[in-house]
Order: C-alpha cells, then sequence, then structure tokens
C-alpha cells in the first residue's frame, strides 16, 4: 500500500481520490471535509467528533 498526501485548503466539500495502475482494478475513494472553528490557529474540536 502506498501514502497519499492531501494539502488543506479553506474550502470544505468532497475530495474523491481515484487510483490506477497496469495489471490492477482501479479503485476510488470519497471523503468530505466540513468546516470546523478556529481560534488562532487550534482549534478544541478532536478529529471524527463532528
Amino acid at each position: 500500500m502506498n501514502r497519499v498526501f492531501i494539502r488543506a485548503s479553506r474550502t470544505p466539500g468532497a475530495i474523491t481520490l481515484r487510483a490506477t495502475a497496469t495489471g490492477l482494478t482501479a479503485a476510488t475513494a470519497r471523503v468530505t471535509s466540513v468546516p470546523f472553528a478556529v481560534t488562532g490557529g487550534l482549534t478544541t474540536q478532536p478529529p471524527a467528533s463532528s
């Protein structure tokens, strides 16, 4: 398995990743980012508690 890096932006929404390789079945993964409050560059909301 390889890794994928996603750079954050200030716009929430759908992120779609498509992977293809010769000899392998193509795959697609989709996640949706959501906005959260930030004060002074920090948040009190832990990951996955939306």
